[in-house]
């Protein structure tokens, strides 16, 4: 998968999900050991094992974009990374999202 690729689902989450409110991130490939992807204020990054196919890298974006949600827009910087707070963004947001059914409540 290119990252022009990348960067369209992005904007199409962005703008249907998000209103269009986040702001674009830069984005990398990287061979990450522990981590299927990750934002981490400033970029998302995508580990290149999990890249495969377009569902698989709209779920991760997805995944991501919540992270950056709550840090940008609800001004969060402290919290569980993935727990009350993070599901309840990822289930409200979640309407047009394939999901993995990981974070229902």
């Amino acid at each position: 998968m290119k990252l022009e690729t990348v960067k369209r689902i992005y904007k199409k989450l962005n703008t249907r999900n998000f209103g269009g409110v986040l702001t674009e991130p830069k984005f990398f490939f990287s061979r990450m050991r522990d981590d299927h992807a990750k934002y981490d204020g400033i970029a998302m990054h995508f580990n290149l094992a999990d890249t495969k196919g377009y569902i698989a890298v709209t779920e991760l974006i997805y995944h991501e974009i919540i992270h950056q949600y709550i840090d940008e827009f609800l001004g969060f910087t402290n919290y569980d990374d993935h727990g009350k707070e993070f599901k309840k963004q990822y289930n409200k947001f979640s309407f047009g999202v394939t999901m993995d059914k990981t974070y229902v409540l």
